[in-house]
């Protein structure tokens, strides 16, 4: 690829030209290696190909040190205090509502009074 792309843009050579010279097959392939050269400044690397491994596999491949668990066990902790503290935040915020809610209540009942004018 870097020799095609350099051959490309050191000669006079046409893309076709030098996806002849090179035996690539596509040269509209070359083309997207030298627009990528341009922009980034190298060459794309190759792309993997096929199905990604599922998380279970890749968690289970990993091995973990003595120091990974302590750390799991530990934020593990500080993620049951954030729950509770939520918990806590969100019924005091309930409370506080409620109590609005009431101190509207009352202000806000008008007492009527009947009327007493009578029609002739």
């Amino acid at each position: 690829k870097e020799n095609a792309v350099q051959c490309y843009l050191t000669t006079d050579l046409t893309y076709e030209g030098v996806a002849r010279k090179f035996e690539i097959t596509n040269f509209t392939l070359l083309a997207s290696w030298v627009n990528h050269f341009k922009i980034y400044g190298e060459v794309p690397i190759r792309k993997k190909r096929g199905r990604r491994k599922k998380l279970e596999s890749i968690a289970s491949s990993m091995t973990q040190n003595p120091n990974d668990s302590q750390r799991i066990k530990e934020l593990e902790q500080e993620l049951r205090y954030a729950k509770i503290e939520v918990a806590y935040l969100k019924g005091l915020r309930r409370l506080e509502k409620n109590a609005l809610m009431n101190k509207n209540q009352d202000s806000s009942t008008i007492s009527v009074k009947p009327s007493n004018s009578k029609k002739s």
